[in-house]
């Protein structure tokens, strides 16, 4: 049996998604792809993951039902928070939540520096 593309299991992964949950996802994933034209996006950890030549970015935590997050991994250590929207302490990750696609949109710009940063560190 061929092994499918990471294209292939996105798109089914996303044909099984609660409708609901879609708007927010599809939010998500244009704002991150957008800022980081040179990542590349599977599934990984049962969700949406990005990563530059096999080096995990994160991905997409949806296991609270009104919001998303979007774990940041960050390989040699993470930084300091220039814009107040990363959570956690922990030593190579940090979290950004998100609640609506307006708040995407109203993040957005700070989204695309996180991940602007972490393409040079990378």
């Amino acid at each position: 049996m061929p092994r499918r593309s990471d294209a292939e299991a996105v798109a089914d992964w996303l044909a099984g998604l609660d409708p609901p949950r879609r708007p927010l996802v599809d939010a998500l994933r244009s704002a991150i792809l957008a800022a980081g034209p040179t990542l590349s996006e599977r599934i990984k950890w049962n969700a949406p993951s990005y990563h530059r030549d096999g080096i995990d970015l994160g991905a997409m935590n949806l296991r609270e039902p009104q919001s998303l997050r979007l774990v940041v991994v960050y390989p040699h250590g993470a930084p300091t928070d220039r814009f107040g929207l990363l959570e956690g302490d922990w030593p190579d990750r940090r979290i950004m939540g998100f609640t609506s696609p307006e708040d995407i949109a109203t993040k957005s710009p700070a989204l695309s520096q996180v991940i602007a940063d972490w393409l040079a560190r990378a």
